[in-house]
């Protein structure tokens, strides 16, 4: 979902948002179908997944404790044209990485982030559950999340505003001592039309229009 969409929702449901700490971000989400994984840490090695016998994947994500010690995860449904086999399978892990990996890591080619997990104090070490996905026949718009740690409110992806179509999560990269700062690769399809944009459709990427 944009995040245009939450703020329109919080301004005519004051009270179900709530403040602008996560708890409110929870309840907008829980209205549009999405839902928060537990918190996760390098205590839980096992780490957290979305619902795998769901069509939902990766769409934001937030941080608590210091250094991003804990992290949680907002499943939601997929954008247009992503299709995720249900049940999974041939689910895949990333190479663990930290701020001494700036490249960060990718999921493998046609594979999308379902889950995370970390290692290390702090969650130092941090690396992504992938799974299998069909993408957009017309082909997909990637960049970088803006980097965030505990200082920063959830973030809910978005690759670009004029675009009605949300992102999927394909990588991750730290910065700062214990991988205090994080951000992911996201993904969006490309536009097709004027349809899909708040503006219009320019060589497959939502212009103001």
């Amino acid at each position: 979902m944009k995040r245009i969409v939450l703020v329109v929702l919080c301004t005519g449901m004051v009270a179900a948002c709530g403040g602008q700490g996560s708890e409110g971000l929870e309840s907008v989400s829980s209205a549009l179908a999405s839902t928060w994984t537990a918190w996760v840490s390098e205590e839980q090695p096992q780490g957290v997944e979305c619902n795998i016998y769901s069509s939902q994947s990766v769409i934001g994500a937030a941080c608590r404790g210091s250094y991003c010690d804990d992290m949680k995860l907002l499943c939601g449904d997929l954008p247009p044209g992503f299709v995720k086999p249900i049940p999974v399978v041939n689910v895949r892990t990333t190479p663990w990485v930290s701020e001494e990996q700036p490249g960060g890591a990718l999921c493998p080619q046609n594979y999308i982030a379902d889950g995370i997990r970390f290692t290390g104090s702090y969650s130092d070490n941090v690396s992504l559950y992938c799974v299998p996905a069909m993408f957009p026949p017309q082909g997909v718009n990637c960049t970088s999340s803006p980097w965030f740690s505990e200082e920063q409110p959830p973030q809910i992806f978005d690759v670009n505003p004029n675009s009605y179509a949300g992102a999927v999560v394909t990588g991750v990269k730290c910065s700062g001592s214990y991988c205090d700062n994080v951000s992911f690769t996201i993904c969006e399809p490309k536009c097709t039309s004027n349809a899909d944009c708040f503006g219009a459709c320019t060589n497959g990427r939502c212009v103001v229009g």
